[in-house]
Protein backbone atom coordinates (compact mmCIF):
# COMPACT_ATOMS: atom_id res chain seq x y z
CA UNK A 1 0.00 0.00 0.00
CA UNK A 2 3.14 2.65 0.81
CA UNK A 3 4.74 1.90 -2.40
CA UNK A 4 1.30 1.87 -4.51
CA UNK A 5 0.76 5.34 -2.48
CA UNK A 6 4.41 6.60 -3.25
CA UNK A 7 4.52 5.67 -7.32
CA UNK A 8 1.33 7.68 -7.50
CA UNK A 9 3.27 10.67 -5.89
CA UNK A 10 6.44 9.82 -8.09
CA UNK A 11 3.79 9.73 -11.09
CA UNK A 12 1.89 13.16 -10.65
CA UNK A 13 5.56 14.68 -9.98
CA UNK A 14 6.56 13.71 -13.38
CA UNK A 15 3.43 14.99 -14.40
CA UNK A 16 4.27 18.02 -12.97
CA UNK A 17 7.59 18.66 -14.28
CA UNK A 18 6.63 17.22 -17.56
CA UNK A 19 3.96 20.51 -17.61
CA UNK A 20 5.91 22.83 -16.23
CA UNK A 21 8.51 22.15 -19.41
CA UNK A 22 6.13 22.22 -21.81
CA UNK A 23 4.38 25.17 -20.12
CA UNK A 24 7.87 27.06 -20.50
CA UNK A 25 8.34 25.55 -23.81
CA UNK A 26 5.13 27.26 -25.03
CA UNK A 27 6.14 30.80 -23.41
CA UNK A 28 9.36 30.36 -24.82
CA UNK A 29 8.02 30.28 -28.44
CA UNK A 30 5.44 32.55 -28.17
CA UNK A 31 8.36 34.91 -27.29
CA UNK A 32 10.08 33.07 -30.36
CA UNK A 33 7.35 33.79 -33.02
CA UNK A 34 5.63 36.75 -31.35
CA UNK A 35 8.02 39.22 -30.55
CA UNK A 36 10.51 40.65 -32.81
CA UNK A 37 14.55 39.28 -32.90
CA UNK A 38 17.01 40.95 -29.99
CA UNK A 39 14.08 41.64 -27.50
CA UNK A 40 14.74 37.89 -26.34
CA UNK A 41 17.49 37.32 -24.03
CA UNK A 42 18.00 33.94 -24.50
CA UNK A 43 17.75 33.64 -28.34
CA UNK A 44 22.02 33.58 -29.57
CA UNK A 45 22.65 35.95 -32.33
CA UNK A 46 23.52 33.13 -34.33
CA UNK A 47 19.56 32.35 -34.36
CA UNK A 48 18.31 35.76 -34.48
CA UNK A 49 18.22 35.46 -38.22
CA UNK A 50 15.25 32.80 -38.25
CA UNK A 51 12.73 34.47 -35.83
CA UNK A 52 10.26 35.89 -37.28
CA UNK A 53 6.92 37.08 -36.11
CA UNK A 54 3.16 35.71 -36.43
CA UNK A 55 0.95 38.45 -36.93
CA UNK A 56 -1.54 37.32 -34.57
CA UNK A 57 0.83 35.89 -32.14
CA UNK A 58 2.49 38.96 -32.19
CA UNK A 59 -0.71 40.62 -30.90
CA UNK A 60 -1.15 38.46 -27.75
CA UNK A 61 2.40 37.68 -27.65
CA UNK A 62 2.92 40.17 -24.30
CA UNK A 63 1.34 39.01 -21.72
CA UNK A 64 0.70 34.85 -22.38
CA UNK A 65 4.63 34.07 -21.27
CA UNK A 66 3.78 35.78 -18.27
CA UNK A 67 0.71 33.16 -17.71
CA UNK A 68 2.95 29.85 -18.70
CA UNK A 69 5.76 30.95 -16.22
CA UNK A 70 3.82 31.70 -13.22
CA UNK A 71 2.26 28.32 -13.74
CA UNK A 72 5.26 26.17 -14.45
CA UNK A 73 7.44 27.75 -11.92
CA UNK A 74 4.94 27.18 -9.04
CA UNK A 75 4.59 23.74 -10.52
CA UNK A 76 8.57 23.18 -9.81
CA UNK A 77 8.29 24.45 -6.42
CA UNK A 78 5.44 22.06 -5.93
CA UNK A 79 7.76 18.88 -7.27
CA UNK A 80 10.25 20.42 -4.59
CA UNK A 81 8.01 21.38 -1.73
CA UNK A 82 5.50 18.42 -2.32
CA UNK A 83 2.98 21.02 -0.05
CA UNK A 84 -0.04 20.61 2.05
CA UNK A 85 -3.02 22.14 0.90
CA UNK A 86 -2.06 25.41 3.34
CA UNK A 87 1.50 25.11 2.14
CA UNK A 88 -0.10 25.35 -1.51
CA UNK A 89 -1.77 29.13 -0.73
CA UNK A 90 1.97 29.56 0.59
CA UNK A 91 3.54 28.94 -2.19
CA UNK A 92 1.03 30.32 -4.83
CA UNK A 93 1.01 33.52 -2.80
CA UNK A 94 5.36 33.58 -2.65
CA UNK A 95 5.88 33.07 -6.08
CA UNK A 96 3.10 35.76 -7.24
CA UNK A 97 5.10 37.90 -4.76
CA UNK A 98 8.20 37.54 -7.01
CA UNK A 99 6.48 37.68 -10.68
CA UNK A 100 4.85 40.98 -9.33
CA UNK A 101 8.09 42.74 -7.87
CA UNK A 102 9.67 42.19 -11.61
CA UNK A 103 6.84 43.51 -13.24
CA UNK A 104 6.03 46.34 -10.96
CA UNK A 105 9.71 47.07 -11.21
CA UNK A 106 9.63 47.51 -14.69
CA UNK A 107 7.01 50.57 -14.18
CA UNK A 108 9.11 53.77 -14.64
CA UNK A 109 8.67 55.09 -11.16
CA UNK A 110 10.35 51.97 -9.51
CA UNK A 111 12.87 50.67 -12.75
CA UNK A 112 15.50 53.26 -12.10
CA UNK A 113 15.56 52.78 -7.93
CA UNK A 114 15.42 49.20 -8.85
CA UNK A 115 18.47 48.75 -11.28
CA UNK A 116 20.53 51.15 -8.76
CA UNK A 117 20.56 48.75 -6.22
CA UNK A 118 21.27 45.78 -8.70
CA UNK A 119 24.98 44.66 -6.87
CA UNK A 120 27.80 45.35 -9.49
CA UNK A 121 29.35 42.10 -8.79
CA UNK A 122 25.66 40.50 -10.98
CA UNK A 123 27.31 41.26 -14.04
CA UNK A 124 29.60 38.20 -13.88
CA UNK A 125 26.63 35.83 -13.09
CA UNK A 126 24.51 34.79 -16.35
CA UNK A 127 21.23 35.66 -16.18
CA UNK A 128 21.85 38.34 -13.16
CA UNK A 129 24.18 40.14 -15.53
CA UNK A 130 21.28 41.62 -17.35
CA UNK A 131 18.98 42.41 -13.95
CA UNK A 132 19.57 46.12 -14.21
CA UNK A 133 18.67 46.43 -17.72
CA UNK A 134 15.36 44.42 -17.14
CA UNK A 135 13.98 47.02 -14.96
CA UNK A 136 15.36 50.00 -17.39
CA UNK A 137 14.08 48.36 -20.79
CA UNK A 138 11.30 46.27 -19.65
CA UNK A 139 7.83 47.60 -19.95
CA UNK A 140 5.39 47.78 -17.49
CA UNK A 141 1.87 45.95 -18.44
CA UNK A 142 -1.00 45.92 -16.21
CA UNK A 143 -2.39 43.17 -18.39
CA UNK A 144 0.81 41.25 -17.55
CA UNK A 145 -0.20 41.83 -14.36
CA UNK A 146 -3.82 39.93 -15.09
CA UNK A 147 -1.82 37.09 -16.40
CA UNK A 148 0.27 36.59 -13.69
CA UNK A 149 -2.54 36.24 -11.64
CA UNK A 150 -4.25 33.85 -14.08
CA UNK A 151 -1.39 31.45 -14.40
CA UNK A 152 -1.10 31.53 -10.52
CA UNK A 153 -5.02 30.71 -9.93
CA UNK A 154 -4.53 27.62 -13.04
CA UNK A 155 -1.63 26.84 -11.10
CA UNK A 156 -3.27 26.05 -7.59
CA UNK A 157 -6.55 25.04 -9.23
CA UNK A 158 -4.35 22.20 -11.11
CA UNK A 159 -2.35 21.00 -8.12
CA UNK A 160 -5.46 21.42 -5.16
CA UNK A 161 -7.52 19.01 -7.71
CA UNK A 162 -4.53 16.30 -8.02
CA UNK A 163 -3.95 17.09 -3.92
CA UNK A 164 -7.84 16.38 -3.46
CA UNK A 165 -8.19 13.22 -5.55
CA UNK A 166 -5.19 12.01 -4.43
CA UNK A 167 -5.98 12.04 -0.60
CA UNK A 168 -9.79 10.98 -1.88
CA UNK A 169 -8.71 7.92 -3.81
CA UNK A 170 -5.70 5.62 -1.04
Amino acid sequence: MLTERLMLTLRIRFYYVLSACISLCIGYLIYFLGRPGPVIYAIPESLQQWVFTLPLLSHISGSLPGFFHTFAFILFIAVVLNPSRVGLVLVCSGWILVELFFEIGQHPFFANHLAEAVPVWFSNIPFLEVADSYFLTGTFDPVDVLFIFFGTAAAFLVLNKVQLREVNHV
